[in-house]
């Protein structure tokens, strides 16, 4: 999966960092439901760069990018936390699965993440009736139904108390409108997933390729390399 670029700013340029909320197919059963996914980008400071940090995220692979509402928001993070939430995704199962193989092998992991879509109008037709003159021996519909109809089977085992889950529980506000976003909602639900996810992986069995990736995060992602954005263009 590959991420928006960050070698296309002129000397004198100010970057900005942005996390980037967006919903994203899952492998198994993409339609009714999606995957919130945080991405670290790099744009720049100024009015309109947001729209367009989202624009970039949207046509990502993976991304339900033909949704309104695939992107769930947008806010600005220091470096710091950039590094981080790439960091984090560089050891997300669900970023690293390639083939059905691999998702049976981390479906474990992925599914307790998995959110419903919100409701939608799914349209019914009955009476079917075949064969009849005039319509060249095709089906034919002899009236249709229009009705609500939710993924009950996903939202039914929907639990997000754990904070690893925090991406989800936000998502599942969204949906349900019992949420509203804000900057600052926004800003404290990345700072939770990013320390959590940290904390996590600083205890586990990739710690020190972690810790590796912290300290020469230059070597792993094209990072911002601050002695080119010093405001003073040579």
């Amino acid at each position: 999966m590959a991420y928006v670029k960050t070698s296309n700013y002129r000397e004198g340029t100010v970057p900005q960092c942005y996390a980037v909320l967006a919903k994203c197919g899952h492998t198994h059963k993409a339609g009714d439901n999606f995957i919130p996914i945080l991405f670290g980008v790099v744009g720049k400071v100024g009015e309109g760069e947001a729209e367009k940090v989202a624009a970039g995220i949207r046509e990502m692979d993976r991304v339900k990018h033909d949704q309104e509402d695939a992107i769930l928001f947008v806010v600005p993070v220091d470096y710091a936390t950039y590094k981080r939430i790439r960091i984090i995704n560089d050891f997300d199962p669900y970023m690293n699965v390639q083939n059905k193989q691999d998702q049976l092998a981390y479906q474990d992991l992925i599914e307790p993440r998995v959110v419903a879509e919100p409701d939608r109008i799914v349209y019914t037709r009955h009476d079917k009736v075949r064969g009849q003159r005039g319509n060249h021996g095709k089906a034919r519909y002899r009236d249709e139904d229009e009705f609500f109809m939710r993924d009950m089977s996903a939202s039914q085992s929907e639990d997000f108390e754990d904070d690893s889950l925090i991406l989800q529980r936000y998502a599942a506000g969204i949906r349900d409108n019992t949420i509203r976003y804000s900057k600052n909602l926004a800003t404290d639900v990345v700072r939770t997933y990013v320390d959590v996810h940290m904390e996590r992986l600083l205890n586990s069995e990739h710690a020190l390729d972690v810790q590796d990736r912290l300290n020469n995060f230059e070597c792993y992602h094209k990072g911002i390399r601050s002695e080119k954005y010093q405001g003073n263009a040579q």
